[in-house]
């Protein structure tokens, strides 16, 4: 396919970079603008297997990361509850990501920001009373100044 010029009329949705880690940092030079981060901002990195890397800015001071173990028959029953309850409890979500697999297990991952770490554990406990739940790890994050 032969190189084509840019439509103006197009709208620019993301902004896609190239960055280098250098002696262990990642300059974020090239996308500050386009970004508005700054020195000193803060940003969850959330790696997987697949080499995929997703950087996402936080302002809270803690970040709490949440594994749920599903049992997928029960989850469609339980699923708009445990959206309802997050609104309850006012959790900000940064990130999640989910899989349901053959052994009819679903497995969701959940970063919250906030500052209110028991928002966070009644959350976690009211979710270890739904059927649907099978398990249920909760950690906070280290978030480095």
């Amino acid at each position: 396919m032969p190189y084509q010029e840019w439509d103006e009329n197009m709208v620019e949705i993301t902004k896609g970079s190239v960055l280098t880690v250098k002696d262990g940092f990642l300059s974020i030079r090239e996308i500050q603008d386009s970004t508005g981060l700054s020195d000193g901002d803060r940003l969850l990195l959330v790696a997987s297997e697949s080499r995929i890397i997703r950087l996402f800015p936080i302002t809270k001071d803690e970040v709490w990361f949440m594994r749920i173990n599903l049992d997928l028959d029960k989850f469609h029953s339980v699923v708009k509850n445990i959206h309802k309850k997050l609104r309850e409890f006012e959790l900000v979500i940064v990130y999640t990501s989910g899989v349901c697999t053959v052994r009819s297990n679903c497995f969701l991952e959940v970063y919250f920001e906030t500052d209110n770490k028991e928002q966070i554990i009644m959350y976690s406990k009211w979710l270890e009373t739904q059927d649907a739940v099978i398990n249920v790890e909760t950690e906070q994050l280290d978030v480095r100044r």
